[in-house]
C-alpha cells in the first residue's frame, strides 16, 4: 500500500467541508462523519492496486482528480506514496483555487 500524505491545503479543504457541512444541517457531528468519509475514501485511492482518477495535467503536472460526492480529490501518485493536494466541489473555479504550493507537513 502506497503511503498517504495530506498537504496543508488538503487538510484545510477537509476542515472546511466538515465545517460547512455541520453549519447548513445544523448536525456538527454530520461535518465530522463526511470529513472521515473523504478521508476513508483518500485511504481506498492510497490502498488501491491500480492509479484511479483521470490525469488533471491542464491543471497542474502529475496530477490526478477522482469524483467523490461532488468533490474532486485531487492527489499525485507514485509506486511509494499518495498526496492528496486539495478537496474541492466540483462547481469551483478549480484552476483559480488549485493549491499549487509546496506546503507538506
Amino acid at each position: 500500500m502506497r503511503k498517504l500524505v495530506y498537504r496543508l491545503a488538503a487538510n484545510r479543504d477537509l476542515k472546511d467541508i466538515a465545517d460547512f457541512i455541520g453549519e447548513t444541517s445544523g448536525d456538527l457531528d454530520a461535518g465530522l462523519a463526511a470529513a472521515d468519509r473523504f478521508r476513508a475514501q483518500c485511504a481506498k485511492l492510497a490502498a488501491s492496486p491500480v492509479l484511479l482518477g483521470r490525469p488533471r495535467e491542464e491543471l497542474s503536472p502529475g496530477l490526478r482528480g477522482y469524483l467523490f460526492r461532488g468533490y474532486i480529490i485531487f492527489f499525485r501518485c507514485t509506486d511509494e506514496r499518495l498526496e492528496i493536494v486539495n478537496i474541492l466541489h466540483s462547481r469551483r473555479d478549480l484552476a483559480a483555487t488549485l493549491d499549487s504550493s509546496d506546503d507538506l507537513p
